[in-house]
């Protein structure tokens, strides 16, 4: 099971990345004009520095199994990116 999660930690942090990208370009130079669009691997080197800084202590639930709580660590990034990719394209899409 650690091997799987370690093998998920890859794809989900240029996920991660590229969802910020995608919301950085989407609002940032827009808004203030001097500040530049940021690629995938800028946005995941973003992502990595933000999350050591802000990073919460996994809480065990008790009540979930192993792998419940497994698969819940998997989706809960997936979930996350997608559902602020889909809110901001549509502000994205409303404002402008």
């Amino acid at each position: 099971m650690a091997l799987i999660l370690l093998l998920a930690v890859v794809p989900l942090t240029v996920f991660n990345g590229w969802v910020l990208s995608v919301m950085w370009n989407w609002f940032i130079p827009n808004i203030f004009t001097t500040l530049p669009t940021l690629a995938i691997g800028e946005a995941i080197g973003i992502s990595l520095v933000i999350s050591a800084f802000l990073h919460i202590p996994y809480k065990e639930d008790e009540d979930k199994e192993l792998w419940a709580a497994f698969i819940s660590a998997l989706l809960s990034p997936v979930v996350r990116g997608l559902a602020l990719l889909t809110m901001g394209w549509f502000f994205q899409n409303a404002i402008y």
